[in-house]
């Protein structure tokens, strides 16, 4: 089993200098919209970030530094598959996003691994960032399956409910 854990802070609460250069999560938020975010991607947050600056952005990042640059780069990608599947389930999925995550890299590290578990901390990816702080933490496994024809999947178990809160206005 493979173990990731993604601590997801305010983008108001990280600094520049954490921030260069650091491959991370990243979930936008556009304007006055609390139900359901911009964007979620992953990638060289600084970078990702200006790409989709038009007009009032807020949002939640988690920062992968402690691996070498492809391990952190394959964590992005395997953080971000397993929220934007757990978005679309619990109706949460990003307005802007046209794409479903690297499920390749999904697949290669549970080949490998045999089951990965995603640890999410702090703030809730999928809910507005000007909510408070997660009392507990969120874990996400994802392992093999076969369907039954014989076929290899993939099953992604979360703490999400599939009817989540929907955000009051603020």
């Amino acid at each position: 089993m493979k173990g990731i854990h993604a601590t997801f802070q305010r983008i108001s609460d990280i600094s520049l200098d954490t921030a260069l250069n650091a491959v991370g999560v990243y979930v936008l938020w556009k304007g006055r919209s609390r139900v359901r975010p911009a964007y979620l991607g992953q990638g060289y947050i600084i970078q990702r970030i200006l790409g989709h600056a038009k007009g009032q952005l807020s949002g939640v990042v988690a920062i992968f530094d402690r691996g070498t640059p492809n391990q952190n780069k394959t964590y992005a990608e395997i953080v971000e598959a397993a929220l934007l599947d757990i978005a679309e389930e619990v109706d949460r999925f990003p307005t802007e996003n046209s794409k479903r995550g690297n499920w390749k890299e999904v697949l290669r590290a549970v080949s490998r691994h045999g089951k990965l578990r995603v640890t999410v901390r702090e703030y809730d990816p999928l809910l507005w960032p000007g909510y408070p702080r997660m009392s507990q933490k969120k874990v996400i496994t994802i392992y093999p399956v076969k369907d039954e024809y014989g076929d290899f999947g993939i099953a992604v178990d979360r703490p999400w409910n599939t009817r989540s809160p929907t955000p009051r206005e603020w």
